[in-house]
């Protein structure tokens, strides 16, 4: 809480700011002024406000130095969790600095290495967990450090489709792990999990699936977003993207590490639990799996349904094969 609140008096003072300076609080006339004005008073106010929204933002978002509740708000139910960290507070961080793109194009550097760097964090810190919704909670961080890493370079449409997909995908995982706490008795630790896949199916399907798209596996709907995001680092012709481009690749193989071993040791491995969990493991009620199956369909196909609504109307794909020429 204090996090997040701290997130709300920043972009509290960013407001107090834009509204005593220019007397209005309409983003498009924010991003006007503050670039187009040559002053030096209005460069130094720019600034002030471009940093207190980017921080409010990584309050929000949970990026590097601000990611702290994002392990304390996994003491919640495991529904709260997968929408808080699937596709409503942290996407709030992205939507903010969408608002105010014309300010960053002044902090593309800072903008790229705080994303960048959040999310080799969040990989790492993933990598290290023992907690099951800790591994998949800080896997968020990560690409939500890759999302706004991207939005930095004036690609809305990419990051705008990993947001979508990830928010059918992450949901997913948070759900099907959920079941398996549910089902051992409340068990968080996944090294006390094995061989749930005979014991669970469906479950065990759901998470697959989510699994395989979230660690971009070719023609599921996290490659496609994912790549976009990589090629696009690889085509600016900066140091900075070069360095984003290089760390993005290791992300991406971090990801496919703390991602199979979670399911390697959760579904296959001899079962670790109490002999009383393991024999009165069970499916979850219908809507509950109901509810995973159709997340699991979306996570691996909802990318390609919208690919064309979502970046081929913003035109990524030609400012890429412009770039390479």
């Amino acid at each position: 809480m204090l996090i997040n609140k701290l997130g709300d008096y920043l972009i509290t003072i960013a407001l107090i700011i834009i509204v005593t300076q220019i007397s209005t609080s309409d983003f498009t006339l924010i991003n006007t002024i503050y670039s187009a004005s040559s002053t030096m008073d209005m460069h130094y106010y720019s600034s002030i406000v471009f940093y207190t929204l980017l921080f409010g933002a990584c309050a929000k978002s949970a990026q590097i130095g601000l990611h702290l509740w994002l392990a304390d708000a996994m003491n919640g139910p495991t529904p709260v969790s997968s929408l808080l960290h699937a596709a409503t507070l942290v996407v709030s961080g992205p939507i903010l600095l969408y608002k105010i793109l014309l300010l960053t194009n002044y902090h593309v550097t800072t903008l790229q290495l705080i994303g960048i760097t959040s999310s080799l964090l969040g990989s790492l810190l993933a990598l290290a967990q023992t907690d099951s919704k800790a591994i998949i909670a800080y896997s968020t961080m990560s690409q939500f450090g890759l999302i706004i890493s991207v939005s930095s370079i004036y690609s809305i449409a990419s990051s705008q489709l990993h947001i979508i997909n990830h928010a059918a995908f992450k949901a997913c995982l948070f759900m099907s792990i959920g079941l398996v706490i549910h089902s051992l008795h409340d068990a968080q630790d996944y090294r006390s999990y094995g061989s749930m896949a005979y014991i669970l199916p469906i479950t065990y399907a759901s998470f697959l699936a989510s699994t395989a798209s979230l660690i971009a596996l070719p023609y599921l709907s996290g490659n496609v977003s994912k790549e976009l995001i990589i090629e696009l680092h690889s085509t600016q012709y900066t140091a900075i993207s070069n360095f984003a481009y290089i760390v993005s690749l290791l992300i991406t193989m971090l990801t496919v590490l703390y991602s199979i071993r979670l399911l390697l040791v959760t579904f296959y491995t001899t079962s670790n639990s109490p002999r009383n969990s393991s024999e009165h493991a069970h499916e979850a009620t219908l809507p509950a799996l109901l509810a995973i199956t159709t997340l699991s369909i979306l996570g691996i196909t909802l990318g390609w349904l919208i690919f064309s609504y979502v970046v081929e109307s913003h035109d990524v794909s030609n400012q890429i094969t412009i770039a390479e020429l």
